[in-house]
């Protein structure tokens, strides 16, 4: 199945729980509640802010959560999109 955000929406992954996030040790009790996630797609409008591959902080409550065979992702409007991580 191959799923295409529309306008401003991207298609997001949820990442496993990582350890550290850059310089930032996230404890294990807490790193459920991250969401560090990566993009998988990107909607027409939403190609200029962020790209394929990215990492990004999305809010806690943003977006709707689909299950395909590929397993869980969510999709969430690009206003919803805290933070980017910049190499």
């Amino acid at each position: 199945m191959i799923i295409k955000p529309l306008f401003d929406r991207v298609l997001l992954k949820k990442e496993d729980k990582p350890q550290m996030h850059g310089a930032i040790y996230i404890p294990k009790s807490e790193a459920d509640k991250c969401n560090i996630m990566t993009v998988i797609a990107t909607g027409d409008n939403s190609k200029d802010i962020v790209k394929k591959g990215e990492r990004i902080i999305l809010h806690k409550f943003a977006g709707v959560e689909i299950e395909t065979s590929e397993g869980k992702f969510t999709i969430a409007k690009i206003t919803d999109i805290l933070a980017k991580e910049e190499q």
